[in-house]
C-alpha cells in the first residue's frame, strides 16, 4: 500500500494564491484614495473661501480680492490703493493662501468672459452688491472641478469625473 507524502500540491497552492490575489484586489479597490480625497477637500475649501470673500465685500461693503495663481488660492482685503492679505477670522483658514494638493492644479480661469493669465496670479474682486462672472477649472487624480460665480451671486462646485 502506498501513502502519499503530506503537502499541498503545486495547483492547491496556485489556486489559493490566485484567490488571495482576488481578495487583495478587491479590498484595494473599496478603500478610498487619499490623494483624491484630498484634492476634493481642498477644492471645497477652495469654493467656501470664494463665497466668503463674496460675503465679507458685502458685510464690510468694501471690495474684496480673490487671486488665484498656478497652485494656491488666498483673499486680499483693500486698503486705500493697495491689496492686503486678509487676516483669518476665528477657527477657519479661509482667510489664508490655500495650497492645492500635490498632483493638482488649476487648468483654466476665465473673469468675465476672458481668459486669465495664472502664470502672473488673478485678481477676481468682490464688489458690494456687485456679482463678478468667473468660471475656475481645477484637476487632479482623475477628477476636475469647476468653480463658478453666477449671475445671481451664488458660487457654485460641481465635479465632472475623467475616468
Amino acid at each position: 500500500m502506498r501513502h502519499r507524502a503530506a503537502g499541498f500540491t503545486l495547483i492547491e497552492i496556485l489556486v489559493v494564491m490566485v484567490i488571495l490575489g482576488l481578495l487583495a484586489v478587491t479590498v484595494n479597490l473599496t478603500l478610498p484614495d487619499p490623494n483624491r480625497q484630498a484634492g476634493q477637500e481642498a477644492v471645497v475649501a477652495w469654493r467656501r473661501q470664494a463665497d466668503l470673500g463674496a460675503r465679507l465685500a458685502a458685510a464690510r461693503a468694501t471690495p474684496i480680492a480673490w487671486e488665484i495663481r498656478a497652485g494656491q488660492a488666498r483673499l486680499l482685503e483693500q486698503h486705500e490703493q493697495l491689496w492686503l492679505a486678509l487676516a483669518p477670522g476665528g477657527n477657519d483658514k479661509l482667510g489664508q493662501s490655500l495650497p492645492l494638493p500635490a498632483g493638482f492644479a488649476v487648468k483654466h480661469l476665465e473673469i468675465e468672459g476672458q481668459a486669465g493669465d495664472l502664470a502672473a496670479g488673478q485678481r477676481i474682486v468682490f464688489f458690494p452688491g456687485q456679482a463678478p462672472l468667473f468660471r475656475l477649472a481645477l484637476a487632479g487624480a482623475g477628477q476636475r472641478w469647476r468653480i463658478e460665480g453666477l449671475p445671481n451671486g451664488r458660487i457654485e462646485l460641481s465635479e465632472d469625473r475623467l475616468d
